[in-house]
């Protein structure tokens, strides 16, 4: 009777043994799925922007499109992305447009409180170095955006600084960042660098700087979905931040 009780037990546990085992192993499938599912999702969305960069002896301007986009979908074609740091500086933006907007107004705080802090203004390429400084320390999980930063320097002098996601920058005349950027750069080049252009015009003055600006905009925005809707200009002078809004296709 010891004996059959026995068996009886260890048939019991080894059955028991057996099914907790296939119990784990559907839990581990299911585990294994969710985790699938979840490596699928993107903490980055790229809301497009096409952002434009120039400056010389006495200004410095920025163009963008304000066109908002999300995959094939377009939320809203009023957006802005070049925002006003002080009064002889600013700032614009390309990428995911939520870390633009956090980026953009923790630029704008730590500029004002330089100035509250030291009584002058901040000069634009101290500006640089203090945006590339906060690109640079989120390298791990960067901010999602390209940007330019132009202005006027002390001798009213106009400089332009291009971004890339984690910090490294240049000072250039001329830039382009964000969707459309393979399509503008060749032409900026060519016509600043006046290496395929039969008429040499001086691009260098304020008013053919911004005719160049909306001629390459109204063609590129015919070749290129996520840029459209309107054209917004900053510009930089000794007598303050002048803007001008254009209209482009809104198809």
């Amino acid at each position: 009777m010891k004996k059959h009780f026995k068996n009886k037990i260890m048939i019991r546990s080894y059955w028991k043994n057996f099914f907790w085992k296939e119990i784990s192993d559907l839990n581990s499938l299911k585990e294994e799925n969710l985790l699938k599912k979840n490596s699928d999702f993107n903490f980055y969305q790229n809301n497009g922007g096409t952002v434009l960069g120039i400056s010389s002896k006495n200004f410095s301007l920025i163009a963008s499109d304000t066109r908002f986009s999300l995959g094939m979908t377009l939320p809203t074609r009023s957006t802005t992305r070049i925002i006003k740091i002080c009064s002889n500086i600013i700032l614009a933006s390309a990428g995911m447009y939520s870390d633009i907007f956090f980026l953009q107004n923790l630029i704008q705080i730590g500029i004002k409180k330089f100035k509250n802090e030291n009584l002058e203004k901040c000069l634009v390429s101290s500006c640089a170095f203090y945006l590339s400084y906060i690109l640079y320390c989120k390298r791990f999980f960067p901010y999602y955006s390209f940007n330019l930063l132009a202005g006027l320097e002390k001798n009213r002098e106009g400089s332009c600084f291009c971004f890339d996601a984690i910090g490294s920058f240049e000072k250039t005349s001329f830039c382009c960042v964000g969707n459309g950027q393979s399509q503008v750069q060749p032409i900026l080049d060519g016509i600043f660098q006046k290496k395929s252009l039969l008429e040499k015009k001086d691009f260098r003055t304020m008013l053919n700087a911004k005719s160049c600006i909306k001629e390459i905009f109204l063609k590129i925005a015919k070749r290129n979905i996520s840029i459209g809707d309107g054209l917004q200009i900053f510009i930089v002078t000794k007598k303050g931040i002048f803007i001008e809004n254009h209209f482009l296709k809104l198809d």
